[in-house]
């Protein structure tokens, strides 16, 4: 079987390495001309996390991978500052994810907003969950419904989980910024901190195996 990818990004490239893994021909289709020279800091956790253990990636990412012990906001001249702000933050649904033999995976179609952070995490599970369907459905079709019935409630719980919480992740006042700094420390000591880590981070799924 072959497969074209449009898109070098975490999902495509960690759907890539599946489908080669299961003996498909792939071709990956990018237009920038090479990996950028910025990257951006992730909160790696979840399901796409699973994924990286199932494939065996996971002592590679500790290896690269460091531990924030803490996070301050500063403005362009490096003062800190309470918090930062933001004038939009988005999500992506859509009423069905493929169509014929072209599918969507990542932010194309299940992007949860920079509030639930885990848009890497679903990227990379939507990937291994896509290829594994590949390889065992008895045809396409069916690999791809099944794709989206495992993943969509997944999605969906981030989603709502990000709606509610993001006037507590981008607070609407500046009377606000003291409550979150305070729930932030709270959030350090013992079993609040698993409490706050579930809350943000939406229901555990098992959608690895």
């Amino acid at each position: 079987m072959k497969a074209v990818i449009c898109g070098a990004g975490i999902g495509g490239l960690a759907l890539a390495q599946r489908l080669d893994t299961i003996g498909w021909d792939v071709v990956v289709l990018e237009r920038s001309p090479g990996p950028r020279t910025h990257g951006y800091m992730i909160d790696f956790f979840g399901p796409g996390y699973d994924a990286a253990e199932a494939v065996g990636v996971l002592p590679r990412l500790h290896e690269v991978g460091y531990v924030v012990t803490e996070m301050t906001y500063r403005d362009e001249e490096g003062r800190r500052r309470s918090g930062m702000y933001y004038d939009q933050v988005a999500q992506v649904e859509l009423p069905q994810w493929s169509r014929d033999r072209v599918t969507l995976i990542g932010d194309a179609c299940q992007a949860v907003s920079v509030v639930a952070g885990q848009g890497a995490s679903l990227a990379i599970a939507a990937a291994y969950v896509l290829a594994d369907r590949l390889s065992t459905a008895p045809s396409i079709d069916s690999a791809l419904a099944e794709y989206e019935r495992v993943l969509r409630p997944v999605v969906a719980d981030k989603q709502e989980v990000a709606r509610k919480g993001v006037r507590w992740f981008v607070p609407e006042a500046r009377w606000q910024l003291p409550a979150r700094r305070t729930a932030l420390h709270l959030a350090r000591l013992p079993l609040l901190d698993r409490y706050v880590a579930d809350a943000v981070a939406g229901k555990p799924s098992a959608i690895i195996s």
